[in-house]
């Protein structure tokens, strides 16, 4: 268990580090007048909406084992659980209301923040399948956030796609579940929008093929 907790607390701080270099790196903060304060008071309150998405599904999911059980729901040494795709849903819900609140770019925080969480999910699973899958969708987003220029929101697409698809057959493996329902949604909306931004490169792209054919 204390191991556990350390790795996860490392993976925190390494997780902060490199948000912290994709912040410095992107102008787009600049430009949006973020200041490094202001990007990590932000990023705080996105792991802390995730906790509390996270928990709030496990709690919905598992029903019948709290029992109506209030007290318990916050026990979480003597309760635990979280459940990954209600951080998820928690960490976008809470940054776009703080990011109302506070007027700052919400896509622009969240394609960055995302790459961060992807990591920490990738050190949680370590020693499985998942785990191995999980750590080669962070290399995938980080390497895109650097090298690609992408429309806003659109690293955060890519991390909803692929995630939802994993979880998917993930959960498909352990039975059906809300978690089953959620991923599928993940992976749908993510890759539909995809298609949808790209839709002139792809449409380029078949036109290209057609006259080579003909």
């Amino acid at each position: 268990m204390i191991i556990s907790g350390l790795v996860f607390v490392l993976s925190l701080i390494i997780s902060l580090f490199i948000i912290w270099r994709l912040y410095k790196n992107n102008l787009s903060f600049v430009r949006a007048k973020i200041s490094l304060d202001e990007f990590l008071d932000s990023g705080l309150f996105f792991l802390l909406s995730f906790g509390i998405g996270a928990r709030i599904l496990y709690i919905i999911e598992h029903w019948q084992v709290f029992g109506g059980n209030i007290a318990s729901m916050f026990l979480f040494l003597h309760f635990p659980g979280f459940s990954f795709l209600g951080g998820v849903i928690g960490a976008v819900l809470g940054l776009w209301i703080l990011c109302r609140i506070q007027k700052e770019p919400f896509l622009l925080l969240l394609d960055t923040f995302v790459v961060g969480l992807a990591f920490v999910l990738a050190v949680a699973q370590i020693g499985t399948m998942e785990g191995i899958f999980t750590f080669c969708i962070f290399a995938f987003l980080y390497y895109f956030y650097r090298t690609e220029r992408l429309k806003s929101g659109e690293i955060f697409l890519y991390f909803l796609t692929l995630i939802g698809i994993l979880h998917f057959f993930v959960v498909y493996l352990t039975g059906f579940s809300i978690a089953y329902v959620i991923s599928a949604i993940f992976a749908i909306i993510g890759l539909s929008v995809i298609l949808f931004i790209r839709r002139v490169i792809i449409i380029s792209f078949i036109k290209e093929k057609l006259k080579v054919r003909l």
